[in-house]
């Protein structure tokens, strides 16, 4: 018999999860419960969806993908859609474990999770942090459910959490705001526009698939075979390497962390 899943919310990570699921064909019984329906692009089959939940009805996990600002709210309404070992996973930025125990109790299996974006492509990575009460099946199957959109790694503490959060949770758009810097550089050095914007877009997207490709070799020495010493590539990397860039993203994860931190509050 497949397991009984509930994915609450279905957002842009809610729909990057199912959309994931759905391609692996997963061996579960998957609901949907969100208020809005899904956009009519989006595969119908594979899934219950639901508006509300009936009551009574329990599952064997529940996934809930809701914003953090709400997840307070929205997980009293899920008591009795629990059993004893129903395996709770959150996509929360900033709700700790304890906000979940505090509803459904310490012994009810949580896992904590923080994907990312890359993940609506199969390239997302995950990470996943749990409580005492998680069987090592349960961790098998956050798993598949996780790897089905990209990479997985389990976390040695929920602490790293607010860090991972800054870095591969918001991290996207730090490099989407990048592009966007890099093309806007390119059209003050006397680029149309849109050839601009192509260059700035396929020049970190490729560099960035041969740093996937090229995993036994470590990014400093990628970065020095593109620079050759007294050349172009050299003389700009001056500018990052003078400690700016360093300081700047310092600062950026700090600012996330923070925030992440501030939102368990």
């Amino acid at each position: 018999m497949k397991p009984s899943l509930a994915l609450i919310g279905c957002g842009k990570m809610g729909q990057a999860l199912l959309t994931g699921w759905l391609k692996r064909s997963l061996n579960y019984n998957i609901t949907v419960v969100q208020p809005d329906p899904l956009p009519q692009s989006f595969p119908q089959d594979g899934y219950i969806f639901l508006e509300t939940l009936p009551a009574n009805i329990s599952f064997d996990i529940i996934v809930f993908a809701v914003k953090p600002q709400v997840i307070n709210e929205v997980i009293q309404g899920y008591l009795k859609s629990v059993h004893e070992a129903t395996l709770i996973i959150s996509i929360a930025a900033g709700k700790n474990i304890s906000t979940f125990e505090n509803v459904f109790g310490e012994k009810q299996p949580i896992i904590r999770t923080m994907p990312n974006t890359p993940a609506a492509i199969g390239k997302g990575i995950t990470a996943l942090c749990s409580n005492s009460s998680v069987l090592s099946s349960q961790k098998k199957q956050a798993e598949d459910l996780f790897s089905a959109c990209g990479q997985t790694i389990w976390l040695e503490t929920e602490d790293q959490m607010d860090a991972v959060t800054a870095i591969s949770g918001s991290g996207p758009a730090y490099l989407f705001y990048f592009i966007e810097a890099f093309a806007k550089a390119a059209e003050d050095a006397g680029l149309p526009p849109q050839t601009a914007l192509r260059l700035a877009r396929q020049t970190i997207t490729g560099a960035a698939a041969l740093a996937e490709n090229e995993l036994d070799i470590p990014v400093s020495i990628l970065r020095k075979n593109v620079t050759s010493p007294g050349g172009t590539t050299e003389a700009g990397l001056k500018i990052f390497m003078d400690g700016a860039l360093d300081n700047i993203l310092h600062s950026v994860i700090t600012a996330a962390k923070e925030r992440s931190k501030e939102l368990n509050k």
